[in-house]
């Protein structure tokens, strides 16, 4: 294990992070990019980083509600309504989040959008003709593609070296349910273990290109995601503690703020199980890994 470390193929994430030890100053002026911002995660975040001085670029399909974020908090956020899967959009975010930015730089990117896709697909009687109906992957474009399409953006941005004394951070939105089985939603939960594949997979290569990739995993919230009715059975019905949207915002503000945090999975949990409402989940250590790859004699 010590051997594969040295080599340099696994580096491994940082240490854990301890919530609500960070220091808000630091983001004064950073440029952030930022998807999904009309509502819940990303519009609570989106807040939460232009409170601290940061400038802010969002991207959503929600042009009116945009239109007015962006006049409220003028001039330090700039709104393109568009969408995530599309790659024309995502690539005109980023050139609005240079040209928003004081120096030309990105230092942040929180790649959030999402949805929970509607019916699954999965469990879907056949047509009328008994033969089996095409699935809607509009989850997966969402919650997959578009963030793939996110990721790919910052490391075109950010292949030069960072400069002197400039801290770069990825961060993404998974769910808890990408740590355990979410068997009604099962694109759903595909996505979420996507989007946690892609931190474990840039947590070394961002740090030797000078970035760091972390992640959030929301347990259940209210927000715009799902509906008040399917909240209220998520509640009534399956006894669930919910979870503070703020308490998202300030997760994404420390590991956006925190320039040792790498690798993380930040669960953001219920303030009974938490007081902070956020946790260091410990699940995506590589101690594990790395003895099977010595055993198996992973190639470099």
């Amino acid at each position: 294990m010590d051997a594969l470390r040295a080599q340099g193929k696994f580096p491994g994430p940082s240490a854990a992070i301890t919530p609500g030890t960070f220091d808000r100053t630091a983001l004064k002026n950073k440029t952030v990019v930022l998807t999904g911002g009309c509502s819940g995660i990303g519009e609570a975040t989106l807040r939460a980083f232009v409170e601290t001085g940061a400038f802010v670029a969002f991207i959503d399909t929600n042009k009116s509600r945009g239109e007015e974020i962006a006049a409220e908090l003028s001039p330090k956020v700039s709104f393109m309504h568009g969408d995530v899967t599309s790659w024309p959009d995502q690539k005109a975010l980023f050139a609005s989040a240079r040209e928003l930015s004081p120096d030309g730089t990105i230092d942040i990117v929180f790649a959030n959008a999402g949805t929970t896709g509607g019916k699954d697909g999965f469990d879907a009687e056949p047509g009328e003709d008994g033969e089996p109906l095409e699935p809607d992957l509009t989850c997966v474009d969402i919650n997959l593609k578009a963030v793939l399409y996110t990721v790919k953006l910052a490391t075109h941005y950010w292949r030069e070296p960072p400069k002197e004394g400039q801290d770069r951070s990825l961060i993404l939105t998974a769910s808890l349910a990408g740590y355990w089985d979410h068997t009604a939603k099962t694109q759903y939960g595909a996505t979420k273990w996507g989007v946690r594949g892609i931190m474990r997979s840039m947590r070394s290569k961002g740090m030797a290109k000078g970035f760091r990739t972390n992640l959030i995993a929301p347990w259940y919230m209210r927000t715009g995601i799902a509906s008040e009715a399917a909240w209220d059975v998520i509640h009534d019905q399956w006894g669930a503690i919910f979870a503070e949207v703020e308490d998202s915002a300030t997760a994404v503000l420390h590991l956006a703020a925190d320039n040792g945090a790498n690798g993380r999975g930040i669960g953001v949990v219920p303030r009974q199980a938490a007081e902070c409402g956020y946790i260091d989940l410990g699940r995506d250590e590589l101690d594990t890994e790395l003895e099977a790859a010595e055993k198996w004699h992973v190639p470099r």
